[in-house]
């Protein structure tokens, strides 16, 4: 008999027989979690092992070589002043098609801003502390965080501009709203110190631009038809936003609705990959799908303080099938099999610890020589797959 809910079956989770995956017009308000999970999610602060600034704004306890290493991409741009994207830029997508003008310069802003949270951790100095907090007050001034090319007010209204009062939850949405939930937790005090205010308005912004838009409406495109990398990619960040963000006891109700909404569309896309873990996407989207899948589990793992396990996800057939698609595509010397936009010689920076992890938990000796294979720089060997 085919599993549809593996993820949820493992941990023993309720399941709504008549809307299973959670894309009904009352999804919301039918879904929660169990009491003794919802309070152990209150702990995440204490229970997610990031460096943040010490009490008092000191920098993190840290190795040298690691603080330096966090601290040196905002030493290089230090002079580099922060992107702030144009409504000229914006309009470039209905007017000659060029979506990238806009979007970079989102992004850019994104990293510069992880960047300079990095440094503040690193060295609890107060201008790193001060160029984070610009560019998380950046973050939220912007008039959307929907990436030009998925924005509706076009298509509504003939609009060239953004309408607030409609947003839209898409990749770019997800991806803004970890930069400040990841930004949050790790700055924390030294924010409320420095800046009053700041993370009242970072939890105000993600409410209404990305938590009661996911609530209420159930027709974004990502939640139905064929289970894609947005669905990995989306709720990874759902998970580590709501958890981090929605973090007052008014906010229970909403945040429990939100993470079971998300385990339920992470249970779709789980559930979607074939018995040999295939991708058909493709390598690239190995990463920023079901790689993104893992990462969401292993936070709900760590926030649940032991009350979701992990061993249970990983007697689930096709998590070991999933772990070795890096393998199957791999040719040697930087090449991989690769499909769509996907390179055949992407990037060597990838998140192996992930996979790695997953080894450690399956026993899996192959891909954890692989994952160990891809640390560093240096030339490694082809670590064939078992077969």
């Amino acid at each position: 008999m085919t599993v549809t809910s593996p993820l949820r079956e493992a941990w023993g989770l309720p399941i709504d027989p008549e809307d299973e995956y959670g894309t009904g017009p009352h999804a919301a308000c039918r879904a929660g979690l169990p009491d003794s999970l919802s309070r152990a999610f209150d702990r995440v602060g204490e229970l997610v092992a990031v460096p943040r600034l010490a009490p008092g704004g000191g920098a993190a306890g840290l190795p040298d070589e690691l603080r330096a290493a966090l601290s040196a991409p905002a030493r290089a741009s230090a002079t580099v002043p922060l992107p702030f994207p144009l409504l000229s830029q914006y309009a470039r997508y209905w007017r000659d098609g060029i979506r990238t003008d806009h979007e970079d310069d989102v992004r850019r802003l994104g990293v510069m801003t992880g960047e300079a949270v990095l440094a503040a951790v690193s060295t609890g100095e107060t201008r790193w502390i001060d160029r984070a907090a610009d560019g998380l007050m950046l973050l939220c001034e912007l008039s959307t965080w929907c990436w030009v090319a998925h924005e509706e007010a076009h298509d509504r209204r003939g609009w060239v501009v953004p309408d607030r009062d409609s947003p839209v939850v898409d990749l770019g949405a997800a991806q803004t709203v970890q930069v400040l939930a990841w930004a949050d937790l790790a700055l924390g005090g030294a924010l409320e110190e420095r800046v009053p205010g700041l993370r009242a308005r970072i939890r105000r912004e993600a409410r209404t631009r990305v938590f009661e838009p996911y609530l209420a409406r159930r027709d974004w495109h990502w939640l139905h038809g064929a289970a894609h990398n947005w669905t990995g990619w989306i709720h990874q960040h759902l998970v580590a936003a709501s958890l981090m963000l929605l973090d007052d006891e008014g906010d229970r109700a909403d945040r429990d609705a939100i993470l079971a909404l998300s385990i339920a569309q992470l249970d779709r896309y789980l559930a979607s990959f074939p018995a040999d873990g295939g991708i058909d996407e493709g390598f690239s989207y190995f990463w920023n799908g079901a790689c993104r899948l893992l990462e969401a589990i292993d936070l709900l793992i760590i926030a649940s303080d032991g009350l979701l396990a992990r061993e249970a996800v990983a007697r689930i057939e096709v998590i070991g099938a999933l772990l070795r698609f890096p393998q199957r595509m791999e040719l040697g010397e930087g090449w991989f099999v690769n499909v769509a936009d996907g390179p055949a010689r992407p990037p060597a920076e990838q998140p192996w610890d992930v996979l790695h992890r997953w080894a450690r938990a399956l026993g899996a000796g192959d891909v954890a020589a692989q994952a160990l294979a891809h640390r560093g720089s240096g030339a490694s060997p082809l670590v064939h797959p078992q077969l």
